[in-house]
């Protein structure tokens, strides 16, 4: 040891020297070696990835550029501040969109502010009140986009459809409403005007979501337009640009002793409103699983009407629903949430004041909703294929952090229905029979004939076609997907007709599999453990997470019954049944299939099923079930 307290040690574990002392910290190079090594295949593995999803994008460009019916058109910023009101198609100030036929902005290309809204006064036909009320709206936030995104008045036009849909001529209108999907792939940003009324400014104060503004989220054009872009967006690997304008209320507290509330004066506010997961969401996968649980409704309103007579107490556990399920889903991709729509968030299942353009509407949103799914299926197999490449060229994943991410297969919010599930299973299923030396890959007429259908966008893409024909995704053989320990099929639009399927072709077949997410499908319903408990015997699945999906109590006896016939896996540990609508009497049947599974002599761990957030469980229900876990913490047995 010498004066100023410093010494040195060599090592024990690696045998180099580690400064100590004072200011005196000497660098591990190893550690360093160690970790510019991590830096640097993550930054590799994203660069390589991001290039083949940008080629993967490309292939379904000019697909989709190909529905354009009728040529774009967009209105000059300049014309549209010397109208002084919103143009009319008649009024002849259009000229075509100048848009490069590639993904990437050409130097001379339009930036396109596609203006989507609700006329406010379609009982005269009109998009906009006397006053010009939205004509001075949209054009105060073009003025904020154009700060914002730092673009010169000579590069911006406006899209609206009131201008740039003929209006007179029937013909060219369907034309032009056939090519929204080309307008919206073609426009840069999204703007939807809010109206100065207090309903439509109180919303838009609390807004996350398209879907969650007055007199907008619930109009089916509105919503399509909104999914359509939202959709386009995340297959051509653009930013989801999306924003509202109009004027914001804030409540503030103020004081020091006595506090309280003061609502600050209306101010304009240029707001993101991301397409991803919001409230409003949420709200609509609920309603959507009571509708599923209608079986129930006379036991629902018995049990409404005794919460509100007993009041909630402390043991009501209710809780908002969390994405997360528990820290093994904290691998999910946030790069997956570009354009996540409940199904009663759907255009389909939006108003409408001509109830006869509802078949056109749906039949768009049929072609976004098939072009997206595949896409998304596609997409996370090349995501896969990519990270099979680097475990075998540079055996960097054991090295990184990238390990828990390409350990997870997800396909959340990606709008998958049950006709989608058979192209979802023979991407999974043939290659991992393939890696195991069954056949498998180039021959699979079931996945042509699934994915080429008329409808398709992609059937218009050659390469694409080859590729979706080969399974080749770059070469790869898809011996990764032996190593998937996560399948997160949640929020999708998928009912109990498709387990069957799912669990032996794809569930089954994944031999590393320990987390099933097939939470917010709200319609597998009452029947799910029907479907599901024959097959879970013979998996290694430590959770599955059934949350947000209609179960009630019915579901609650089939679990107790079923787990006599078919044991749940001795690997499970939690079942996740929250926000669901289970009552008091569920509660019963959940205890006994949980001290049923416990007592078996092969489990070395404990199962927990997760019933918090059942809204129609009274305080006595709680209590029980309190009772019972405080009995199982205490080695008490039960009967």
């Amino acid at each position: 040891k010498d004066g100023d307290g410093a010494h040195e040690r060599e090592g024990q574990n690696n045998g180099t020297f580690v400064a100590e002392g004072p200011g005196k910290e000497q660098a591990d190079p190893v550690y360093e070696t160690r970790a510019k090594t991590k830096h640097d295949a993550t930054a590799h593995h994203s660069d390589e990835l991001g290039q083949k999803m940008e080629e993967l994008a490309d292939e379904l460009l000019p697909a989709i550029l190909g529905e354009e019916k009728a040529p774009m058109v967009v209105v000059p910023y300049s014309s549209w501040l010397s109208m002084g009101q919103i143009p009319r198609s008649s009024d002849m100030v259009t000229r075509p969109a100048v848009k490069s036929q590639t993904r990437e902005a050409g130097p001379n290309d339009d930036w396109v502010v596609f203006v989507s809204h609700r006329w406010w006064n379609p009982g005269e036909n009109q998009p906009d009140d006397s006053l010009n009320s939205k004509y001075m709206i949209i054009s105060r936030a073009l003025n904020g986009l154009m700060e914002k995104y730092q673009k010169h008045p000579s590069e911006v036009a406006v899209w609206i459809d009131y201008a740039c849909v003929e209006q007179d001529d029937h013909e060219m209108q369907q034309l032009g409403i056939a090519s929204l999907i080309a307008y919206a792939a073609r426009s840069d940003v999204v703007l939807s005007p809010v109206q100065v009324e207090p309903e439509a400014m109180k919303s838009f104060s609390g807004a996350t979501h398209p879907m969650d503004l007055h007199n907008y989220g619930e109009r089916a054009w509105c919503r399509l337009e909104a999914y359509t872009y939202g959709c386009m967006a995340e297959i051509l690997m653009k930013p989801v640009l999306f924003f509202g304008f109009g004027m914001v209320t804030e409540v503030v507290t103020v004081g020091c002793f006595f506090k309280q509330e003061k609502e600050l004066p209306p101010r304009w506010d240029l707001k993101p409103l991301s397409a991803g997961s919001s409230a409003a969401a949420f709200d609509s996968i609920e309603e959507a699983a009571e509708k599923a649980a209608e079986n129930s409704a006379r036991t629902a309103v018995k049990a409404r009407q005794s919460r509100m007579s007993l009041k909630l107490t402390t043991l009501t556990t209710v809780s908002k629903v969390s994405p997360e399920v528990d820290s093994k889903s904290s691998a999910r991709n946030a790069a997956h949430s570009g354009a996540e729509f409940a199904a009663t968030q759907l255009p389909s299942a939006g108003s409408l004041t001509v109830e006869t353009d509802r078949d056109i509407i749906h039949e768009l949103e049929q072609t976004v909703m098939y072009t997206y799914s595949h896409f998304a299926v596609l997409a996370e197999c090349a995501r896969i294929a990519r990270f099979e490449k680097e475990w075998e060229e540079q055996k960097i994943l054991q090295a990184t952090d990238l390990a828990p991410v390409a350990h997870n297969f997800s396909l959340r919010g990606k709008q998958l229905r049950n006709e989608d599930m058979p192209m979802v299973c023979e991407h999974i299923a043939l290659n991992v029979r393939k890696d195991k030396g069954g056949e498998g890959g180039n021959g699979s007429g079931d996945v042509r004939r699934s994915l080429l259908k008329s409808r398709s966008l992609a059937e218009q893409a050659p390469r694409y076609k080859s590729m979706i024909e080969s399974h080749s995704y770059g070469g790869s053989s898809f011996k990764w997907l032996q190593h998937v320990q996560t399948l997160d099929l949640g929020r999708n639009l998928l009912d109990k007709d498709c387990l069957d399927q799912l669990m032996k072709s794809i569930v089954l077949p994944l031999p590393s599999l320990t987390t099933l997410l097939l939470d917010e499908n709200p319609l597998l319903g009452q029947d799910v453990f029907l479907m599901v408990l024959p097959y879970l015997e013979s998996t290694k699945l430590e959770v599955l997470s059934l949350s947000k999906c209609g179960i009630n109590h019915k579901s609650a006896q089939d679990l107790n019954g079923l787990t006599r016939k078919y044991l749940l896996p001795n690997t499970l540990v939690k079942l996740d049944l929250r926000d669901n609508f289970m009552i008091d009497r569920s509660v019963k049947y959940i205890i006994k299939t949980t001290s049923q599974t416990n007592k078996r002599a092969s489990r070395k761990h404990r199962l927990d099923i997760d019933i918090d957030g059942n809204k129609l469980i009274t305080p006595a229900g709680w209590f029980e079930l309190k009772n019972y876990q405080a009995n199982e913490q205490q080695g008490g047995a039960f009967g």
